[in-house]
Formats: C-alpha cells, sequence, structure tokens
C-alpha cells in the first residue's frame, strides 16, 4: 500500500508527472518483492499518463483498476490503482 505523495507546487502538471514517478518507482519495488497472488494500491494524481501505467498493472495483476474513495473531495485529483493478484514476475515468489 503507498499513499505516497510528492510536494505539491500547485501545478497540476509538474505534480502529477512527480506522483506518476513515485507510483512508478513503488510499482518496480512490488515487481520484486511481492509474492504470487499478492495485492498493491497506489496513489497517483490523474494525468493523461496514468493510462499507461494502468496497462502495465493489468500485465502483472489478474485484475487492474482505479479507485476514487466516497471521502476522497470531488475536486481532487488523487485515484489509487489497485492490483489484485499478482500474477508473478520472473523471479521466483513463493
Amino acid at each position: 500500500l503507498s499513499d505516497a505523495a510528492p510536494s505539491t507546487s500547485g501545478n497540476r502538471g509538474i505534480d502529477a508527472c512527480g506522483s506518476l514517478r513515485i507510483a512508478r518507482s513503488v510499482f518496480a519495488l512490488s515487481l520484486s518483492t511481492l509474492k504470487k497472488g499478492g495485492n498493491l494500491v497506489i496513489k497517483v494524481f490523474q494525468s493523461e499518463d496514468v493510462n499507461d501505467f494502468l496497462k502495465n498493472l493489468r500485465k502483472m495483476f489478474l485484475l487492474a483498476k482505479t479507485f476514487k474513495p466516497k471521502s476522497s473531495r470531488n475536486e481532487s485529483r488523487e485515484i489509487f490503482f489497485v492490483g489484485i493478484k499478482f500474477k508473478s514476475s520472473n523471479k521466483k515468489n513463493t
């Protein structure tokens, strides 16, 4: 579970880019630490680039989707990526 976010600047583009950079790092770490069948949740700020990130999650998890909690303000650009049942990477996951 990653609720990490960059220090925000107020510029949506810059903030979204920083958020996606963190999300990619968390995803890369998860590939080497998650066991087969594990789950992943990552917060990210919405941007045009998040669709490509979701495609990568879909390759590695049985189910991958976005989720916006009801508790999140409507104007907030934060969403969560949820990966369910990690398929396993090339390394052995037991």
